[in-house]
Order: C-alpha cells, then structure tokens, then sequence
C-alpha cells in the first residue's frame, strides 16, 4: 500500500470520526449513553462479522492462544472508551471532547515506544509539539464551553483509553492477524461487556423517534464500521505512532460539523488552530527513517 493510500484512508477515516462528536451529542438528548453506546455496536458488529466472513471464511474465528489480546481489545478499545465518551459528552460540548480526544497520539507515540519498541524520531517530537500547540489553541478560544470538569475528564481518559486500545491492536496485527478480523473479535467481546453491564446501568426503552433511529445507525455505520475498517487498514501498513498522528485532524472535522449541526461559531483564532494541527501531522508524516532521539 503506498502512503499516499495510507494517509487517503487514515484522514478518511479521522473525517468520519469528526462528523460523530454532533451526532453523539443529539442523540444523548434521547438516549442513555451506554443504552446509546450498545446499540451503536449491536449494529456494527455484525457488519464487522459479515465482511470478516466474506474475505477470510471461518478461519477468522482462529486466534491459536491469543484471546486475552482480543477480551482486553474489546474492554480498553471498545467497552471503556465508549462509557466514558458518552457520559463525559453529557457535561461538555461536542466541540471540546474532539479536542480532548485529539490528545490521543501523545500517549499513543509514548506506548508504542515502550511496548512496540518504535522509534522516537525528531519529525514525531516535532510534530507532537505543533499539533499541540494547535489544540491547546483551539482550547484556549472555547474556554468559555468547557463544560464540566467531570465531563473533560471522563472525555480525556476516553482518549488514554483508545490509545492503548491501539497499541494492543498493532500487537495482533504483528502477530499475523489480519484488521477486519481484530476488528470483528474484539468489538464481540466489547458488545458482549456493554450488553452485561446495560441492564444494571439504566431502564432500557427502545421506544425512540425515528431520528433518533436514524443517529445510531449512522453512528454504527458510519463512525464506527468504515472508519474502523479504514483505520486498520492502514493501520497493518505503517507505525501506529504515525497513523496515530491523524486523531488531531479529527476536533479540525468535528468543528466544521459543529458549526454546521449544532451551530457552534468558529472564530479566526479557531481557523489558526486547525492550521497547526495540520502543519503538524504533516511534519509527523515527515522523513520517518531519521535516527532515533
């Protein structure tokens, strides 16, 4: 797969990404979050398990001793993140919990480095920094929406959560499993959590106008079945450090889906923070056989 290839379908993938932060706040409106977040997957598992069957057959089910990668994949990639993201987003805006799930590729790059041994290269640093800066920019010009402090957090540890979710992903895919296949077993277990823990959370109505219906099909289909896909394709291409970079392009689509959905305004000083977040994937993207730091 050639990069231009790999970044086409990692910044699709992020757009898709972008586009769910106003979608999973208006469906919060109606629905309890992790109600919400179970019948998001319960939608997109089967896709998953579909298309697994249609490329590999029934060897997709064969992961050999390697079901404690897959049961921790769907709790910190799946079960967790999709908790705490709903619940945080019920206390603070769409907007900011993009920018708090951009943070992401920091602890990403630090994980990959200790446990995947990849390297921490200058263009990485850098590009970190920039990207930084960009976001802490755009958190600046929304300070006056933060929300709940409780709700950033819960967004925030979301963003930790994925990220080593990500680093258990890349494990497998060196072990020879192929993407649509992790993809489809972990997010099993991860509904198989959700689904447990649903009855004991909240009263369960599926009694839901029909816009409601039509968010958490698009949420299933479109933020999280394409994308995942997408990202894990790439993903079995390159670092995981690398690709991790492309999360910051993720709160530049979340506000432009926010001004259009929600109507939330974006200023000049929001256009500079996307500037950088930008500039600094690209420099993330950058010479990646530098020497190590």
């Amino acid at each position: 797969m050639k990069r231009a290839e790999i970044m086409l379908l990692a910044v699709t993938a992020s757009l898709m990404w972008g586009a769910s932060f106003p979608v999973i706040k208006i469906g919060l409106e109606n629905v309890p979050p992790i109600l919400f977040g179970t019948l998001r997957y319960v939608i997109a598992v089967p896709l998953f398990l579909l298309l697994s069957l249609f490329i590999y057959g029934k060897k997709v089910f064969t992961i050999r001793g390697d079901i404690h990668l897959f049961i921790s994949l769907g709790l910190v990639g799946v079960t967790l993140p999709t908790i705490l993201q709903n619940y945080g987003m019920m206390r603070t805006t769409a907007y900011m919990s993009s920018i708090l799930q951009s943070t992401g590729p920091a602890f990403t790059v630090l994980l990959a480095a200790y446990f995947l041994r990849e390297k921490m290269t200058t263009y990485k640093v850098a590009g970190i920094v920039v990207a930084s800066v960009g976001t802490y920019i755009a958190l600046d010009v929304h300070f006056s929406s933060l929300g709940s402090s409780l709700g950033n957090m819960l967004v925030l540890l979301s963003a930790i959560s994925y990220a080593t979710g990500g680093i258990i992903a890349k494990t497998c895919l060196n072990r020879g499993y192929k993407p649509v296949q992790i993809l489809m077993i972990s997010s099993l277990f991860g509904t198989a959590f959700l689904i447990a823990i649903t009855p004991f959370s909240e009263s369960i109505s599926l009694r839901f106008p029909a816009e409601t219906w039509s968010v958490i099909l698009f949420l299933a289909v479109v933020s999280t079945f394409l994308p995942y896909t997408l990202w894990y394709a790439a993903m079995e291409k390159t670092e995981v450090s690398h690709l991790s970079f492309f999360v910051y392009f993720i709160p530049v689509f979340a506000t432009a889906f926010s001004y259009i959905m929600l109507g939330e305004k974006i200023t000049w000083l929001a256009v500079i923070a996307a500037s950088a977040i930008i500039v600094g994937v690209t420099i993330a993207q950058t010479h990646r056989n530098l020497n190590a730091v």
